[in-house]
């Protein structure tokens, strides 16, 4: 994550990293709409999905002591603010949410991951003694209340089987990071038989946490899974 939002598209302002490589957008981790870093940029500050950051003013004491901070924060830019930072790993996925607001899903699968945790800082752009911010001195972050937590993992409820029309409706709850195409609805003649994939199953988001799919009515019994 860049904090001055002036970033290029390769690397990003807001870039996962699985291992050393930075995943472009092509891989499709990000939470903010686009998939090719060059025409939508879902990892840049101008990307209207990061737009609820930003546009925050020096305090008047560092201004005061630095002239040259005065001005406000670029529009999509993490600096001169507090925020929350949540990275979880849930069933496959790791999850990255900053204040409350989902940034990626990556795979677990795209690299291995260790028992350890790892925080600190790099700055991709600086290579020489010129290139190193001005002042210095407001070119730092701090790291506070830091936790490593186990959580039980959010179960998969079904709350409603409803026919409408010609059509089930199967209304259920799950991980909040998820979304609906990441399940797939399962079906059996019986309750203790063989559940299959419905890939005709239409999914769809009702809220966090909270999804839906829609699938033809068939003749007779019908039993329901959810799978992640």
């Amino acid at each position: 994550m860049g904090g001055d939002g002036e970033s290029t598209f390769t690397i990003g302002d807001t870039s996962a990293y699985a291992g050393v490589q930075v995943l472009a957008a092509e891989y499709g981790v990000y939470a903010a709409p686009g998939t090719v870093d060059t025409v939508d940029h879902p990892r840049s500050a101008t990307n209207p999905y990061y737009s609820i950051w930003g546009g925050i003013q020096a305090p008047a004491a560092q201004v005061a002591a630095f002239p040259v901070q005065a001005g406000t924060s670029d529009v999509g830019s993490f600096g001169v603010s507090w925020h929350t930072f949540v990275i979880g790993h849930e069933t496959s996925a790791v999850y990255w949410v900053i204040d409350g607001i989902l940034i990626a899903t990556v795979p677990d699968n795209l690299a291995p991951l260790g028992p350890n945790v790892f925080v600190g800082w790099a700055d991709n752009f600086i290579n020489s003694a010129t290139s190193f911010p001005n002042p210095a001195a407001t070119s730092f972050g701090i790291i506070d209340d830091l936790r490593v937590e186990t959580i039980p993992a959010t179960p998969i409820t079904i709350t409603g089987i409803h026919i409408v029309g010609g059509n089930v409706e199967v209304t259920f709850t799950g991980p909040a990071a998820k979304v609906a195409a990441d399940f797939k609805l399962q079906s059996a003649v019986t309750v203790n038989g063989t559940y299959a994939d419905d890939n005709s199953a239409i999914p769809s988001n009702l809220g966090t946490g909270s999804f839906k799919f829609t699938t033809a009515l068939s003749p007779g019994n019908s039993f329901y899974k959810i799978k992640l």
